[in-house]
């Protein structure tokens, strides 16, 4: 990951074929990663980000 990649997704599951995967998380930090390999750091989203996304999906009132 180079610079500019903050505030990307972190997919699982990710099809090339049709371009999508599950958000797990956002890209958040990088460092120095296992052998000298540049690693890039996200909080996973879990059940809350879930639901937000979900409350996200409702037509607005």
């Amino acid at each position: 990951m180079g610079k500019g990649s903050s505030g990307g997704p972190q997919l699982i599951g990710f099809d090339a074929a049709t371009a999508t995967g599950t958000v797990v998380g956002v890209n958040s930090e990088g460092r120095g990663g296992d052998a000298g390999v540049p690693a890039l750091d996200a909080a996973s989203l879990g059940a809350t980000g879930k639901q937000m996304y979900e409350q996200a999906q409702q037509p607005a009132q």
